[in-house]
């Protein structure tokens, strides 16, 4: 389930929120003969974006609640799930030409 929102703060101003929300899943760790359940997770990024303009500054936090979420092994191959990624801040600069 993804939420996505946009909430025009004036002035140019806009906050991005969205909500990752993944159901229970079901995967392989290290040395597993079967697949075991991994709970739920719930990811939360806000984006700020000012534009004026042509140029458009944006700043965001990612994964805002620093959760741990790995990308499952779908089959027994002897490793660990790989890490996602944790908390990360983003600044981004435009120009529309």
């Amino acid at each position: 389930l993804t939420l996505l929102a946009s909430l025009k703060l004036g002035h140019g101003m806009t906050l991005n929120p969205s909500v990752i929300s993944l159901g229970t899943r079901y995967g392989y760790d290290f040395g597993d003969a079967a697949p075991r359940k991994f709970d739920a997770e719930t990811l939360v990024n806000l984006f700020l974006e000012f534009k004026e303009g042509d140029w458009s500054l944006g700043l965001g936090v990612m994964n805002a609640t620093d959760r741990k979420v790995p990308f499952l092994q779908a089959y027994t191959g002897g490793g660990s799930p790989y890490p996602g990624a944790r908390r990360e801040a983003v600044v981004r600069v435009g120009y529309r030409l």
